[in-house]
């Protein structure tokens, strides 16, 4: 028995070699085949490849290199490893950090944490998190200074051996029960001596098959080459080039400049593996190069053949597409590039390729999930899709609703936060919540923003969530909102549900009121084992039912509080649930989602497919400060500046993925970063590595000034872009014949116009745009999504509410405001306390001319609403008109831009006097203060009037009617423009510093060159026109400034 090494620059020749290694092997069918890899991605194209060649995969076990330590120790006489202190450990010694030994002996480390409360504790917990990962690392990557330390048994007082004290008492609490990964060696090395523990080893491990390994530390090679020689140990490497091994040697040197900057872990690990192999133990697989034909191929080629001078690159190498490099603004621009990218690779070149043969690897799952699934789940060609490897704290499941729960408290108890909860399917299903609609609908209205409870003095109670529960729950048990006093407090019940909503909204408040109680029972310090029992109180009350089956996420949170329960004994002390949440939870969130390839593109993280063989292979997120990652060295690492070879460096780690993920692409190599700055347009510089690959390409091509501009490609900042259908430019997010559809009226709603209702008339005439999008092409932009709730007290009146209570106001008794005002600042259309009080009084005091100006006209008489009916033939005009004064109609306009009301004011006033009521209308303007009197008109030319803007309407439910009366325009000087004027202060409309037009329909319009066309603009021009000359018939003395 020996270590047997076989290296080759392809994996598909190290699996070939595995393959008949197994069909060889005398193995019983009843011992498993054991395989030590690195990544899940590995196993799973190991099993899919043995599948695919033999018919079927089974009795096989994978393992990464620390598991078959433990298996080692195992089956040589070891005991079996109790887990309960891993990934606890810094439990144990934030513990022994408050010990009066370790504060006496090592003063000037205790000083940094010795805060009183919770700042010093969670500098404490800090410390300890530190220490746990550099003892983790010591026994791996220091063993001999470790043994060192198990040997002695004194210290002298000095700061610099603070750690070595605090491993001894570690020792001490635990060394009976675990032994440290030293010990675990040492008696491996022992007990292979052993005749009787060396037959035993060989019966249950006659073969170990390490395949596809990068990073190996000597701490486990020395493990794994003294177990080969009691069973066959079969190492499969795979190197970058073969160069220095096929003329026999066993180190490795770089000649190529990208190997040499890009190639230092896969040096050393080589180095580690090739020291154990004996001269017949080592075996190098012949290459057979081929001509490299496109630009990666090239690349690929100079790589493994080790060249000093690269290989000469055409023009037309790039472009070929075999490498692209996309800069983007934004991570979402990335993801739709990218989705672009994959679309017009099928759609636009017709190239032969399944999902399957793609994997996406992007610098930070969780960060690039949610612009993932918004991207492939709602664009227009459906992509088959997985994301491996995202935070189970990012998804729907146990996992996720816990860490919720466990993290909303008194001073985050917001109506988001609270209703962001029930974003867990598991809460919904634990309390039957199914309407969140509703739920949204009923918080808002009973004006629940924030807190649990609040303070009477400031009336900050009446936006609480006690509060606002009470009025729900009153308003289902009584009618009507008159005050009510429950001899707590006075409140004004929430009328507005009964029947099958009162009983919905019945879970969610049960639901409130469990969440309430547990966030009050945080209030006292706790043992770990306190915490742990509070934390299953919640899994069990607030998220999971009785009689549910467990799951793996139930598994996983069970067996971190059973870890935590078990050393319960060790640390005593007790602690602030803050403290315990933040240990806790970050326990949690390291756990990902393992969701196996099941034939879509998958999306992951650098690791689990590194080196494996894809047609496609894309790298996102490349950025200068994201890759490769930095080391950080703590100032009391014991290892710096004293490197050693399979030390752990972030940084090489990733130089070697990048090489791996370069030479593992079969066609296509697709790498994307941010290129720009969404601030100032600025330009951002890739990844160093990237950088590298471009300048190696300017160095080979024989017009290096192309090198960049043929490579890498800008992508413009929004997906509108007019770039989009020209050069590089491709974009299928977004249907290229959207606007044909909006003009030919593919999939149009077919109206009736028999009936006419008179707000829809007047909506039509303020925007026409928005009508036709919303009534032709069935698109509202408006109900894009629900606003997100108030969960701040309100201190200020936006423009619509400050509207409202003028109109308010305007007819208002004096002797009713009072009561107005408190209901006001109960139901949260007021500021609190006295701010409510002093708004009210301002707004009234400007109110209050504008309101003589109207008792002047109505003789103080009451408002009403007036239905009218007006027959135009084809057509019936129905509605209601308000501010009817017995013969008066009174139009107050509060704004400062008044053309769209006045053409409001007028339609209303057709619309009465055609339906026989005639009325005198009065423009009250707040702008001038003052009141104008509309022109007389008959009733049948009013009806003539009227049946020209309901002919308007049904015209602009063909086709887009130009017209927009929110432009901030001159109306009354438009027919002086010559059309360029009237395109320019368009355009100005909406890019205008101050109040430039944001509405969404006339936006999209203007977006796609709606106003580039002359024959919309001169359209515009006359339309705008004959809406100018209606105002004018009835208030010819008004200036028409919008």
């Amino acid at each position: 028995m020996a270590l047997k090494v076989t290296v080759s620059t392809s994996i598909e020749q190290l699996f070939s070699t595995l393959s008949a290694q197994l069909e060889a092997g005398a193995q019983s069918v009843f011992t498993p085949h054991t395989f030590v890899t690195q990544t899940s991605g590995m196993d799973n194209w190991l099993k899919y490849r043995l599948a695919e060649q033999s018919g079927v995969a089974a009795n096989i076990r994978f393992l990464r290199p620390a598991g078959m330590v433990a298996q080692f120790y195992y089956l040589t006489g070891g005991s079996y490893l109790k887990s309960y202190l891993s990934g606890n450990l810094t439990w144990l010694i934030y513990s022994l950090l408050n010990e009066s030994d370790f504060k006496d002996r090592f003063s000037d480390i205790a000083a940094y944490y010795a805060g009183k409360g919770l700042d010093g504790d969670l500098k404490r917990l800090g410390l300890a998190r530190r220490v746990t990962d550099l003892f983790d690392q010591y026994q791996v990557y220091r063993s001999d200074m470790v043994k060192d330390w198990n040997r002695q048994i004194t210290f002298e007082v000095d700061n610099k051996n603070w750690q070595q004290f605090l491993w001894w008492r570690v020792r001490q609490l635990t060394a009976q029960s675990i032994p440290d990964k030293t010990e675990m060696a040492d008696s491996i090395q022992r007990q292979l001596r052993q005749p009787e523990q060396r037959e035993k080893l060989l019966a249950q491990l006659p073969a170990v098959h390490f395949f596809g390994i990068s990073a190996l530390s000597p701490y486990h090679m020395a493990i794994f080459a003294g177990a080969s020689q009691v069973m066959d140990g079969h190492f499969y490497l795979l190197l970058p080039a073969l160069s220095q091994l096929a003329s026999g040697g066993k180190t490795l040197s770089f000649e190529n400049s990208l190997l040499e900057s890009w190639g230092d872990l896969m040096k050393e690990t080589s180095g580690i593996v090739l020291q154990h192999a004996g001269n017949d133990g080592l075996t190098v697989l012949p290459q057979a190069p081929k001509t490299p034909a496109t630009l990666l191929q090239k690349v690929q080629h100079d790589l493994r053949q080790n060249l000093a001078e690269p290989t000469q690159i055409t023009e037309a190498d790039l472009s070929d597409n075999s490498l692209t490099i996309n800069a983007c603004y934004t991570a979402t621009r990335e993801v739709e590039s990218l989705y672009n990218y994959l679309v017009h690779m099928v759609q636009g070149r017709g190239e032969a390729v399944s999902t399957r043969d793609i994997v996406v690897l992007v610098s930070q799952v969780d960060t690039y999930a949610p612009y993932i699934k918004a991207v492939f789940d709602h664009a227009p060609y459906k992509i088959p899709y997985s994301i491996e490897g995202e935070s189970l704290e990012q998804s729907d499941g146990l996992v996720g609703a816990l860490l919720g729960l466990l993290g909303i408290s008194e001073q985050s108890f917001t109506s988001g936060n609270v209703l962001r909860l029930l974003d867990s399917a598991y809460i919904r299903k634990r309390f039957g919540i199914r309407d969140l609609a509703l739920i949204r609908k009923t918080i808002a209205a009973a004006n629940i923003r924030f807190g649990i409870d609040n303070r009477s003095e400031d009336d900050s109670r009446f936006v609480s969530w006690r509060h606002g529960l009470k009025r729900i729950v009153y308003g289902m048990c009584m009618v009507g909102e008159d005050l009510y006093s429950d001899g707590e407090e006075t409140l004004i019940p929430l009328d507005d549900l009964e029947g099958r909503p009162a009983l919905e909204m019945v879970g969610f408040l049960h639901f409130v009121e469990m969440l309430m109680g547990s966030v009050r029972e945080r209030d006292q310090a706790r043992t770990l084992s306190g915490w742990v029992e509070y934390t299953e109180q919640v899994i069990h009350h607030l998220i999971w039912l009785p009689d549910e089956a467990a799951n793996e996420e139930y598994t996983i949170v069970l067996g971190q509080l059973k870890r935590l329960n078990a050393i319960d004994h060790l640390v005593k002390e007790e602690m602030a649930y803050e403290l315990f949440l933040d240990q806790f939870s970050q326990q949690l969130a390291d756990n990902t989602s393992t969701h196996h390839h099941g034939g879509g593109v998958v999306f992951c993280s650098f690791i689990p497919m590194r080196s494996l063989p894809f047609k496609m292979i894309a790298m996102l997120g490349l950025n200068f400060d994201k890759f490769p990652r930095r080391d950080k060295h703590l100032s009391y690492d014991l290892r710096s500046g004293h490197h050693q070879p399979g030390d752990r460096s972030i940084k090489n780690n990733d130089k070697h993925l990048f090489l791996e993920t370069v030479l593992a692409a079969k066609e296509k190599l697709y790498i994307s970063y941010l290129g720009r700055s969404t601030k100032d347009n600025s330009e951002l510089p890739p990844s160093s590595l990237v950088e590298e690959l471009v300048d190696y390409l300017e160095s080979a091509s024989e017009s290096p000034a192309l090198v960049r501009s043929k490579l890498i490609t800008l992508q413009p900042l929004h997906a509108f872009s007019s770039k989009y259908g020209s050069g590089p430019y491709y974009n299928y997010i977004k249907e290229p014949d959207f606007r044909a559809e909006l003009g030919e009226g593919n999939n149009r709603n077919v109206l009736n116009h028999s009936s006419l209702d008179l707000n829809r008339l007047v909506a039509f005439l303020k925007n026409p745009f928005k009508t036709y999008y919303k009534n032709v092409a069935g698109i509202n932009y408006d109900d894009g999504g629900m606003e997100e709730l108030e969960e701040k007290e309100l201190f200020s009146l936006d423009a619509l509410q400050a509207w409202h209570l003028k109109n308010a106001l305007l007819e208002m008794e004096a002797s009713a405001k009072a009561d107005f005002i408190q209901r006001g600042t109960m139901t949260g259309t007021l500021p609190l306390k006295n701010m409510g009080r002093a708004l009210v009084d301002s707004i009234d005091e400007a109110v209050q001319p504008l309101k003589v100006l109207v008792d002047g006209i109505t003789k103080g008489g009451p408002a009403s609403s007036l239905a009218i009916e007006v027959d135009l033939g084809a057509t019936v005009l129905t509605g209601q008109v308000q501010h009817v004064y017995a013969d008066q109609m009174v139009f107050v306009c509060f704004s400062s831009g008044e053309f769209k009301y006045y053409l409001e004011a007028v339609v209303c006033y057709l619309a009465v006097t055609a339906a026989g009521h005639p009325v005198q209308l009065s423009f009250v303007s707040a702008k001038t203060g003052q009141a104008f009197k509309a022109s007389p008109v008959s009733q049948s030319e009013a009806q003539k009037l009227l049946a020209r803007l309901v002919a308007l309407f049904q015209k602009g439910h063909e086709t887009i009617w130009p017209f927009f009366a929110d432009f901030d325009l001159k109306w009354d000087e438009m027919d002086r423009w010559s059309v360029q004027e009237l395109h320019n202060k368009i355009a100005n409309e909406f890019s205008k510093f101050h109040f430039p037009v944001e509405e969404p329909h006339i936006l999209t319009e203007y977006e796609h060159g709606y106003f580039e066309r002359e024959d919309f603009l001169e359209a515009f021009k006359a339309n705008s026109r004959f809406m100018c000359d209606l105002v004018l018939q009835f208030f010819p003395l008004t200036e028409l400034k919008r």
